[in-house]
């Protein structure tokens, strides 16, 4: 997960349900609001190059102004 707001947040509470620890990565360009997240869903905390590189899928939940930025980083 590439944003960890609210959007992202709502994703990755829904997705960690169905998942182990540590089979989801999350990533932001604040890193309090990533190890946060990571913390609180069990997810592993990453760069967007990270999830780019090694993510079987990419899930993108930033705000459209952030988009273009987050792309680059992750193309």
């Amino acid at each position: 997960m590439a944003g960890c707001g609210n959007m992202g947040g709502a994703l990755v509470k829904a997705v960690a349900l169905s998942l182990q620890k540590g089979e989801i990565a999350v990533c932001d360009y604040n890193e309090e609001k990533t190890s946060a997240m990571a913390k609180e869903y069990g997810a592993i905390p990453v760069s967007a190059e990270e999830i780019a590189k090694y993510a079987d899928f990419v899930v993108l939940g930033v705000k459209p102004q952030g988009l273009e930025e987050t792309v680059s980083s992750i193309a």
